[in-house]
């Protein structure tokens, strides 16, 4: 059954030399080598299959009861880390300080859409000009409740703005701009 491809093809090739030899046209010769390639597949469809091996049971009972290998099915989880208290906001990478800014601070907050492999959104939270900002990712850990945070907590935050940046391809919106920003 394994050969069965390999098998097909000797025969065609064979069929189509001596077609050849044997003066027939190249149409008749074409017909013969599909009716036995026909024929052939016919028979392995009808030959029940072998059962499986002892390898095959076991590989497919640790992949249905998750024991061993089943390091590709856990969740990616995102190196960035967001979090927020009463003082402002900080975003870690790996367990690193990177990026910080005060909610006194705060100026606007933007979505930008990056092209990787697929249009990812990236939240960006600017500062006072000297005074800090953050960057990161929609899938970061704690982003969910800082986009809770950003709505009750800033007056005028357009939600509108922020379904629309979900949807696009590229580009970037203003989901928030605080009154005293000039663009």
């Amino acid at each position: 059954m394994r050969h069965s491809f390999a098998l097909q093809v000797v025969l065609a090739v064979l069929l189509g030399m001596g077609g050849a030899a044997a003066g027939l046209s190249r149409g008749v010769t074409v017909f013969t080598v599909a009716v036995v390639a026909a024929v052939i597949g016919i028979w392995e469809v009808g030959q029940p299959l072998p059962p499986p091996t002892k390898r095959q049971m076991r590989k497919t009972s640790r992949l249905l009861t998750g024991k061993k290998n089943s390091w590709w099915r856990r969740a990616y989880v995102s190196p960035y880390v967001v979090s927020f208290d009463n003082q402002g906001v900080v975003v870690n990478i790996g367990n690193k300080k990177r990026e910080s800014v005060l909610w006194a601070d705060l100026m606007v907050v933007a979505i930008t859409i990056e092209d990787e492999y697929l249009p990812f959104p990236y939240w960006i939270l600017f500062g006072s000009l000297g005074k800090g900002g953050c960057l990161y990712p929609n899938d970061a850990v704690g982003a969910r409740e800082m986009l809770h945070e950003l709505q009750t907590r800033l007056p005028g935050f357009d939600n509108g703005a922020v379904i629309k940046a979900m949807g696009m391809m590229s580009g970037g919106v203003h989901v928030w701009k605080h009154p005293d920003w000039k663009s």
